[in-house]
């Protein structure tokens, strides 16, 4: 049987994510033996991992400005001029 297209991208992907995994082991081995050394000289370091940040959210002001301004006709002039019409 032929290999599809769909087939070697998916066997190429595999072979990404091996490829990843074993760069990630030998710069943790590289990383570990610079700590041992730079300890053996009096520096004491640690690696820690960064924390994921929340991704940035836009502002709800900028939101309802938006939504207002889009929407100006629907809004009664006695509402959007804070007066009351007897």
């Amino acid at each position: 049987m032929e290999n599809t297209v769909i087939d070697q991208i998916n066997q190429l992907e595999d072979e990404k994510q091996q490829l990843i995994g074993k760069a990630r082991e030998e710069a943790m081995s590289t990383i570990t033996r610079s700590l041992e050394t730079l300890s053996e000289l009096g520096y004491h370091y640690r690696l820690v991992a960064k924390k994921k940040s929340a991704p940035k959210r836009k502002p709800v002001k900028k939101e309802v400005t938006a939504t207002v301004q889009e929407n100006s006709e629907a809004i009664p002039t006695s509402f959007a001029t804070n007066t009351v019409e007897a």
